[in-house]
């Protein structure tokens, strides 16, 4: 049974009507986050497909593209601009083109150069669409030609008009980023996910050799799609609960412990995020928090938990808020996992890693000045 049924998303009070479409940085993108509304849509959009350096992957996209499993997709036919892992995720700066970009896998303009030339072809593309499905301002899990994607559909966006939904998927990688938005008036819809439907377009990707992601990945009952979401302007502040589908980034998680030290402290709260822990720790280094500790050789071992915890201590979260956010985001009461979050803040200024106005004897009433991480100030 579909979705949607006259425009309307079942079981909630927004809509959307006319022509809609999918607009995906990359093929198998419209299976990981769109998966809900991809046989409901009228057209499905693909930016980036040809992949230099990997004739394998190239060749095997052009095939697929050939057997598509539905009618009225388009490929543009953009090059990929191997900018993957190349922005400061741990300070994101958004740019005009996406986010500003620190080292290239290829020609440093690459990445900025393609922006101009992906607003004009989408721009013509969209004309006649009312409803355009896309990636969210912070690239889901975190991936640069996410972002550069959103920034081009919302430039145009800016000259047509149309409405435009993002997913509501977010990873430890990408969160700082998407702190930056605002969701006070932002719309939602919930979408239940057909899992055979699904199902069926992994299993041709990867028969055609050309699915990107993990194969184990934890895969979500639902969409949300959101829309009306803005940046930031002034403080911060946290006044609503978000449905999010979070992503573990089991590559980013490495990344992150790629520098092991054998002279470590540890930092736990194994019990605040039980829906990602699964015994991985991971310690701080230069591309991460810039932390270190008096007296200490080695750097810190962090649980995926307290990791997510100082990440979150960007200068405008109380530790109040950091509570409410974990709460939202993982769907926890914030009595189950109060005590934990605070009593992780404490360990992490204790060990250094954090400027908290908080006295650990008092941690768990006073708790409304900002916190921020050592690398934020």
């Amino acid at each position: 049974m579909s979705n949607i049924q006259d425009g309307r998303i079942k079981g909630e009070s927004s809509t959307w009507t006319g022509k809609s479409v999918i607009v995906a940085a990359h093929p198998d993108d419209e299976v990981l986050w769109f998966s809900s509304v991809l046989e409901e849509v009228d057209h499905v959009i693909f930016c980036y497909s040809d992949v230099p350096g990997n004739p394998k992957l190239t060749d095997a996209r052009k095939i697929f593209a050939k057997e598509y499993p539905r009618d009225n997709v388009t490929y543009l036919g953009f090059y990929e601009t191997g900018t993957l892992n190349s922005a400061n995720w741990n300070n994101p700066v958004i740019s005009e083109y996406g986010l500003e970009i620190l080292q290239h896998d290829l020609s440093p303009a690459s990445y900025e150069t393609v922006f101009p030339k992906l607003v004009s072809r989408l721009t013509a593309e969209l004309a006649t669409y009312e409803t355009i499905f896309t990636h969210n301002p912070w690239g889901e899990y975190g991936n640069e030609e996410h972002v550069q994607v959103n920034r081009a559909v919302q430039a145009a966006q800016a000259l047509l008009g149309f409405d435009c939904w993002f997913p509501g998927c977010v990873s430890m990688k990408s969160h700082r980023l998407m702190s930056s938005y605002e969701f006070c008036d932002a719309e939602l819809v919930t979408c239940s996910i057909k899992q055979e439907t699904r199902d069926n377009y992994i299993e041709l990707y990867m028969q055609y050799g050309c699915w990107t992601w993990h194969e184990d990945w934890e895969k979500f009952e639902y969409d949300y799609f959101y829309k009306n979401i803005s940046l930031h302007e002034g403080v911060k502040s946290v006044e609503r609960g978000l449905l999010m589908n979070w992503v573990k980034d089991d590559e980013y998680t490495r990344r992150l412990g790629s520098m092991m030290s054998t002279d470590m402290l540890e930092v736990n709260a194994n019990c605040v995020l039980p829906k990602i822990m699964h015994g991985c720790s991971l310690v701080t280094s230069n591309d991460c928090y810039r932390a270190s500790v008096s007296g200490s050789r080695g750097g810190i071992t962090l649980s995926e938990s307290a990791a997510m915890i100082l990440n979150l201590c960007d200068g405008r979260n109380t530790a109040s808020e950091i509570v409410k956010l974990i709460s939202y985001m993982y769907n926890i009461e914030e009595s189950a996992v109060r005590k934990d979050v605070l009593s992780c803040l404490i360990d992490l200024r204790k060990y250094g890693l954090l400027l908290l106005n908080i006295d650990s004897s008092k941690a768990l009433s006073n708790t409304s000045a900002p916190v921020a991480s050592t690398s934020s100030m």
